[in-house]
């Protein structure tokens, strides 16, 4: 009871918090979906790696190390499928679903950033001056 309680506190604190830094930087670490908050650490794991895309930016280097790290959420990915077969209760198996959901959520950005760097390497075209 102590955790939902002190859990609402925090989720109410920034609800109604003015500082509208706190309310960002709360998101970027959170998922909600109105019943639960949790802790959501997989918008940051979808954006790694990143470069600035420079004269110098090599699509192939970078894709070497997007399909590493798109191994890593794999295997990570695996890990909690297994976890919830052997989970005890429903409270257990609905955390690693959350997680999970993440994963898949993060293993499709990847997806896509995969596809922009193939774009990249068949036609040669890098748009130079941006974020990656």
């Amino acid at each position: 009871m102590f955790e939902l309680v002190a859990r609402r506190a925090v989720t109410d604190y920034v609800r109604s918090e003015s500082d509208d830094c706190v309310r960002k930087m709360f998101a970027r670490i959170v998922r909600s979906d109105e019943a639960y908050t949790a802790i959501y650490p997989f918008e940051a794991m979808s954006k790694v790696p990143s470069s600035l895309i420079a004269r110098d930016f090599n699509p192939r280097y970078w894709k070497e190390n997007l399909q590493r790290s798109l191994g890593f959420r794999q295997q990570d990915l695996v890990a909690f499928e297994e976890a919830e077969l052997l989970a005890v209760g429903e409270k257990a198996k609905r955390k690693i679903r959350h997680y999970k959901r993440g994963l898949e959520e993060v293993i499709q950005r990847l997806r896509i950033r995969e596809a922009t760097l193939d774009r990249m390497i068949a036609t040669g075209i890098i748009p130079f001056g941006g974020t990656w």
